[in-house]
């Protein structure tokens, strides 16, 4: 069965089991398939909720989900979509303000979070037995001294492009930029010069809805900050660009972009419905 792209107002991974977040809860679901010759039609099973003030979730080798929200923490689960199951397993605790947003990288090997607080970027490590755990605070380092991250700002939104890349977004009213952090001698660091100014406006914050796509075949980073949407291309020699945006004249933007990086589905708060835009090819 292919992968089945749904959509819901509010934040969401796409895949044959989905999960949603609503009203700062999990629902988790799956999709199944109908055996009747016109097999388009999908019948979707509710088999598990997490009662939690959730912000965001994500999902590893499809049968283990992390949630990060308001308790400052980021949940491990395992999920048994055989048996109709979602065990908790452990916490992560190192934030301590609410959980935003969480990545892993390509290889599964580390899970970067971000929370509601300045130079809260963190790393997470895979180590025995799968187990994740806290390896450190993001830091830079200049002239041989070690300090936190150069951006006094706190984020919202963050997501592995590489398994060694990660990007970062600004959340607060007075800086609008998207930061770009590398491994360099076995740390993250953040990478001064592609740094992406972003449309200035200091007159709204940023929303934790509507998360950071990217999709590898395509070379496209699609970001909604405040109340712009976004199109980011890598470029030579490393560097990103902006090679579209458009102004939705509102922060209040619940979206997503397909797998196959074909279509945008978003719904915002101005034109109080849904929104489908085709990417061509040029």
């Amino acid at each position: 069965m292919n992968h089945s792209n749904l959509f819901y107002k509010g934040d969401i991974l796409i895949g044959f089991n989905v999960q949603f977040i609503v009203r700062n809860r999990i629902l988790l679901f799956q999709v199944l398939e109908t055996q009747q010759q016109d097999a388009g039609n999908r019948q979707i099973k509710l088999i598990g909720l997490v009662r939690n003030l959730i912000k965001n979730i994500h999902v590893l080798l499809d049968d283990i989900l992390f949630s990060g929200g308001d308790d400052e923490s980021i949940k491990v689960w395992k999920v048994d979509f055989k048996q109709n199951k979602l065990t908790y397993m452990y916490s992560l605790d190192k934030h301590d303000s609410y959980v935003m947003a969480l990545s892993l990288n390509q290889s599964e090997t580390q899970l970067v979070s971000c929370a509601y607080a300045k130079n809260q970027i963190i790393i997470w490590e895979r180590e025995e037995q799968d187990k994740f755990e806290f390896k450190y605070v993001v830091i830079i380092i200049i002239s041989h001294f070690i300090y936190k991250q150069s951006i006094q700002e706190y984020g919202l939104k963050i997501k592995f492009i590489k398994d060694n890349q990660f990007i970062w977004i600004t959340g607060g009213k007075e800086i609008d930029k998207l930061y770009i952090f590398e491994l360099k001698e076995g740390i993250y660091q953040e990478n001064q010069k592609k740094t992406i100014q972003l449309n200035k406006n200091n007159q709204i914050s940023d929303e934790y809805h509507f998360p950071i796509v990217y999709n590898k075949e395509k070379n496209l980073i699609v970001l909604r900050h405040k109340d712009y949407i976004y199109f980011i291309k890598e470029i030579i020699n490393g560097i990103f660009t902006i090679v579209h945006q458009f102004n939705c004249d509102t922060n209040q933007i619940f979206g997503t972009f397909t797998n196959n990086g074909q279509y945008l589905v978003y719904w915002d708060e101005k034109n109080q419905g849904y929104s489908v835009y085709e990417l061509l090819n040029k």
